[in-house]
């Protein structure tokens, strides 16, 4: 070490035994800001992303250079475009099915086959006993769980029920996850499942809260979010096709930052770099 930097290798083992391995997945969270060069950061991210796989962590990369990386509201659509919300969502379903005593070893939650049938052959009940079962546990530990918003829970709620379709059905909860990652922004489209409101300046933070308890409760050990800024610094415009700050939308993208700073004690499971 010299020139008082730190190897991106050293940081990353730092990072990887101060907070992944423990403090991360026990309900802390932290920012960590890192200036390096551009292969340093690379090299950084890489490191970091291969850390959070190991010990089972959402991970999300992000760039300032393809979206409004000032607008809190494109940041939250930005994280959940990269979720695998059907893969969480049926693992939080097998979760729940577990806790009604329904047995789920060896049921996979990766795919789209009927995962109910999955739990009605596996338990030797009928299909109804088996959505009753679980539609109780959804409704006690899903849309009642408090530490999430009332849209998120719905939200959640909603996905869930979709997954009780036959194989070959077709998937109903579509809209609800383009409301999720911003492809659509109507609100129109969700009301139709009781979802009132867009996802805007207001209201990302929340949901972006409410998404850190829902990866905890599908059994992650955190989210890992690794933001390349360095596009906010770039000015004059370069005209090179990318998104671009200008001064006032540099200072609203610093704002972004502090604001997830002073938030960092109710962002339970987040490491974000």
């Amino acid at each position: 070490m010299t020139g008082g930097t730190i190897p991106a290798a050293e940081w990353t083992e730092f990072l990887d035994g101060e907070y992944l391995s423990e403090y991360i997945p026990q309900g802390g969270s932290a920012v960590k800001f890192a200036v390096c060069e551009a292969e340093a950061a690379d090299r950084l991210a890489t490191s970091l992303l291969a850390a959070g796989a190991r010990r089972n962590y959402a991970t999300v990369t992000l760039r300032a250079e393809d979206f409004r990386a000032h607008m809190p509201q494109d940041l939250y659509c930005q994280i959940a475009a990269q979720l695998d919300w059907r893969g969480f969502v049926r693992e939080r379903i097998l979760r729940l099915a577990a806790d009604a005593s329904l047995a789920t070893e060896e049921i996979a939650t990766v795919g789209n086959d009927d995962l109910f049938g999955s739990l009605t052959k596996k338990n030797r009940i009928t299909r109804q006993e088996v959505v009753q079962e679980v539609q109780k546990q959804i409704s006690a530990q899903v849309y009642r769980r408090r530490s999430m918003t009332r849209n998120f829970r719905v939200a959640m709620t909603e996905l869930c029920r979709a997954e009780n379709a036959t194989d070959g059905a077709p998937y109903t909860a579509g809209p609800v996850l383009d409301w999720l990652t911003g492809r659509e922004k109507r609100a129109s489209v969700v009301r139709p499942f009781f979802i009132y409101g867009t996802i805007d300046r207001t209201t990302a933070r929340g949901m972006f809260e409410s998404t850190l308890h829902w990866l905890r409760d599908c059994g992650q050990a955190g989210l890992i979010v690794l933001l390349d800024n360095r596009r906010v610094l770039t000015t004059p415009n370069p005209k090179d096709g990318l998104k671009y700050y200008t001064r006032m939308m540099v200072l609203d993208h610093y704002e972004v930052l502090r604001e997830l700073i002073d938030d960092i004690d109710r962002l339970p499971g987040l490491l974000s770099s």
